[in-house]
Order: C-alpha cells, then structure tokens, then sequence
C-alpha cells in the first residue's frame, strides 16, 4: 500500500519504505549471525547509496537503509529516499533499483571484506566506551527480553561475538539475506511532501507498484 501527507510547513520531499518480515527473538549465536549479516546488507547498500549521491546525474539528494523491530513479533527494514520536489518517481525508482541490484547480483567480495572492518570497528568502540553507556540503552536490552524473549548482551559480548563470528560470514551467507531483508509483497509507501502550487505528485498507486 501507499500513502501521500503534503504540508506547508514541511521542508523536503521524502519518501518512507518499510519492508515487513517476521521476526525472530536474538537468543542462539546463529541469531546473532543472522543480525550481523543483515547488517552488513544495510552497510553496503548505504555505501553504494553514498556513492551515487556523490554523482552530479544522482536521482536522489539521499537514501539510507535499516532494520529495526516495529511490533511484536514483526520487524521492518527502512528504506529512506530524499528527492527534488520534481524528481520523486525518478529518485524513489532510482533507490528501488539499487535494493534490487543487490537483490539480483549481490554485492562484491571487496564490498563485504570493507563493510566487515568498518562493523567491527563499531563494535570496538561501543566496548571503549562501555562505561559510559546509559542506563537507558542497558533497559532497553532488558525491554526486549521481556517483550520478545531475546537475550541482551553487553557491548564486551557483542565485541567478542563480532570478533568469533564476522571473519567467517561468507559473501553467500549475507547475499542470501537480502530477498528477506526486503520483501516484494510486504511493502509498504509513505510520501511526504511540502505542499506547493504548481508541484504535481505521484499518486498512491504508483508509489505502491
């Protein structure tokens, strides 16, 4: 489906992608393979999407791309696409084309060896700064086992599983993550756009096509 909010006030044209799966509770050490995978999917698509933002022929001024979980027990993958008020369809058709690149082609053994160093070296420096983590972050953890039966684990777990399990996720293993990460049939379209004089939109059938 899709649905299109225009607002004066409003300051950029933006579209809003979410991909719905089931989700799975983060309890055994291949759960937590499957999350690193699926976060090297998001990485390396958000750097080929950094790439052609770089390019003065770019259909889009910005997209990015996440998981996160929306409700029990489902989650969603995001994608987000920032257009020109008159370059919506050409810059949204432009992002969907990259997710289904990857989908068709996956990505390239360069890509995830890059995409892997940089993950790890996130997980490095959330383990230096563990001791100023907020208690939020620390209830947040202790929200979703109680929500979902998922298990929390401190930065200094996650940097060690991150260190035994990222040298051994193959290039298979993470290309077979996409056609789950952003299923065709469960997507879902919101278009916000400022509301102008004379700005024509795509309507919500098209978007949702």
């Amino acid at each position: 489906g899709a649905a299109i909010i225009t607002d004066p006030e409003f300051p950029a044209t933006i579209l809003y992608v979410a991909y719905r799966q089931d989700t799975q509770p983060l309890r055994t050490t291949a759960d937590y393979r499957k999350l690193l995978a699926d976060t090297l999917v998001a990485d390396m698509l958000n750097q080929r999407f950094n790439e052609i933002t770089r390019r003065a022929d770019a259909a889009f001024l910005a997209a990015s791309t996440g998981t996160s979980e929306l409700v029990r027990p489902a989650s969603i993958t995001t994608l987000f696409v920032q257009t020109e008020d008159d370059q919506i369809l050409p810059g949204y058709e432009a992002a969907l084309i990259e997710v289904e690149r990857a989908r068709q082609h996956g990505f390239t053994a360069a890509e995830l060896e890059r995409a892997k160093t940089e993950l790890l070296r996130m997980f490095q420096s959330s383990y230096a700064e563990r001791n100023n983590i907020e208690n939020s972050s620390l209830a947040q953890g202790y929200l979703q086992n109680f929500l979902t039966g998922s298990i929390p684990t401190s930065a200094a777990e996650d940097y060690a599983l991150a260190q035994e399990l990222l040298p051994s996720l193959t290039l298979e293993e993470v290309n077979a993550r996409i056609d789950a990460l952003y299923p065709q049939e469960n997507r879902a379209v919101l278009l916000v756009a400022p509301e102008k004089e004379g700005t024509v939109l795509p309507d919500e059938e098209t978007l949702a096509g």
